[in-house]
């Protein structure tokens, strides 16, 4: 009966965390990669709601002009915090 357990644990206990063990590899940095992604994504559709409802270049638009850029910057750090994590933590950790 030890063989099979045996068998369990060798063709399909170790499978399993060589998934486990990819997943958490990935997730490392391709978390705040997707953020930064999500935030680009909320900055671009903020822009072009503001594009259609508001008058080109009043005060109005010019505020979410400037809200949108801010996004788009914090996007942009959080790909450079992710791939930093990528290049520098990634490696160290696996």
């Amino acid at each position: 009966m030890e063989q099979m357990g045996n068998f369990f644990v060798e063709y399909l206990g170790h499978p399993a965390q060589g998934v486990l063990f990819s997943i958490t590899r990935y997730f490392a940095h391709g978390l705040p990669e997707i953020a930064a992604y999500v935030v680009a994504g909320l900055a671009g559709s903020i822009l072009s709601i503001a594009i259609m409802k508001h008058q080109f270049r009043s005060e109005e638009w010019w505020r979410v002009v400037k809200s949108s850029a801010q996004l788009f910057g914090i996007s942009g750090g959080l790909v450079i915090i992710a791939a930093l994590i990528e290049v520098f933590i990634t490696p160290w950790l696996y």
